[in-house]
């Protein structure tokens, strides 16, 4: 970990790809390009002006292959009519930005479904959000070298008892992917896919605060944004170990909150939700990418994005820390239509770092070595608990106050990563 100045050329122009989902009954997502020096600026941000947009009457899932530089882009029809045939997705070309080629059709349609790019593969599981019955496979792959799909082992962790679960976040780590759900009453749960292996398992963990979106792996740890406090950034590690019967087991550590990110505050404040990402930049150098809805504005011409840089540095007493770079401002041109949430948000300098599986078994076949304990200032599991409740009870409070009727999915059940 760097002790002090940013690894990031400050001079250089940097961009952040946004792609985004409007809160109104067009069912239009849009991307969105925000191009700026790290040095600071000078003079007020210009408008955020539309890269893409579509409207086509499809939710779309977006996930990147950094290998081969492009986006893929999948669509889905949600409840709304379910004999309108779903067209095919298809990739773009992240260098030109121009289309590039179409997706050979799913093998089975999802309403709603994750999309994740993990080792050069894009892996597509029916949202456990969806009404049964869900279709088999639940959980495909796409194989671009081979350009197919190809059944899964089915996610075994979907509910008969009315419970509905929904993925919010995942990670790419040693070989595993694991995914952050969280239920109706924003009960979190951990799980985990192994991809050589194609086993799904329940993950062991002690953090009590769900994280959202892709998360970031920098050597052994995860930073992730905070599912409801999405200002926050979190961070653990994970860990495989022998089992019984030489089974593998997955955990993570207790969680910790890195303190010290400075973001600026629009000129209109974010009511009710808002949402958040994490973007890699390299090194411990990233983005905080925040938005919300206006303060009752009713069709606002703009809606602004909170975009900070900021680095992982050691601080006193050798506890990570996070040291803010530059904040910014970035008014976004919605034209009068209604606010938009973030769904997946990447910059094409950098690639996502996925540890391979062969970095953690050496370490798995070692000897059992002394846990290290949380620093004193650290929170301890009762704290981090209190924490999460306070969070979650809020948050939920919120939600019941908004009696607005939707022609869309409500924002949780819509809002798969």
């Amino acid at each position: 970990m760097v002790e002090d100045a940013s690894m990031v050329n400050q001079e250089e122009d940097r961009s952040v790809y946004l792609l985004m989902s409007y809160y109104d009954s067009r069912y239009t997502d849009s991307i969105y390009q925000v191009t700026f020096k790290l040095g600071g600026v000078t003079h007020e941000p210009p408008v955020v002006e539309l890269d893409q947009e579509f409207y086509d009457g499809f939710y779309i899932q977006g996930a990147r292959i950094t290998n081969r530089s492009q986006l893929y882009i999948l669509l889905q029809n949600g409840y709304n009519d379910p004999l309108k045939q779903v067209p095919s997705g298809y990739s773009i070309e992240t260098e030109k930005w121009s289309y590039h080629s179409s997706l050979p059709p799913n093998i089975t349609s999802k309403p709603l479904a994750t999309l994740v790019s993990a080792y050069d593969k894009l892996y597509y599981i029916a949202s456990p959000v969806c009404l049964p019955p869900i279709k088999e496979p639940s959980f495909e792959r796409y194989d671009p070298a081979q350009n197919l799909w190809e059944r899964m082992p089915s996610f075994p962790f979907y509910h008969d008892d009315g419970i509905r679960l929904e993925i919010i976040g995942y990670a790419v780590c040693y070989g595993v992917i694991l995914f952050s759900l969280w239920d109706s009453d924003l009960n979190p749960n951990v799980v985990a896919f192994h991809e050589s292996i194609n086993q799904w398992s329940q993950v062991t963990f002690a953090s009590y605060a769900p994280f959202r979106g892709r998360a970031v792996v920098v050597g052994d740890t995860i930073y992730a944004v905070h599912a409801l406090m999405v200002e926050q950034i979190i961070a653990f590690s994970f860990k495989m170990d022998k089992g019984e019967h030489g089974c593998i087991t997955y955990s993570l550590s207790p969680l910790f909150t890195l303190r010290g990110l400075e973001i600026e505050c629009p000129p209109v404040p974010f009511c009710e939700l808002k949402t958040g990402y994490l973007v890699h930049l390299g090194n411990h150098d990233f983005f905080h990418v925040m938005t919300g809805s206006p303060n009752n504005e009713p069709r606002p011409e703009v809606q602004y994005l909170c975009i900070t840089t900021f680095q992982i540095v050691v601080g006193e007493g050798g506890r990570p820390m996070i040291k803010t770079i530059q904040s910014t401002i970035h008014p976004v041109n919605i034209k009068g239509r209604d606010w938009f949430f973030l769904e997946f948000c990447f910059t094409p300098e950098c690639g996502d770092h996925e540890p391979i599986e062969g970095d953690i078994m050496t370490s798995m076949n070692q000897p059992k070595q002394e846990e290290i304990t949380l620093n004193e200032h650290e929170p301890t599991k009762d704290e981090n608990v209190l924490t999460w409740e306070v969070a979650r009870s809020e948050f939920l409070a919120r939600w019941c106050q908004r009696k607005r009727p939707r022609k869309k999915p409500s924002w949780s059940n819509r809002h798969v990563v």
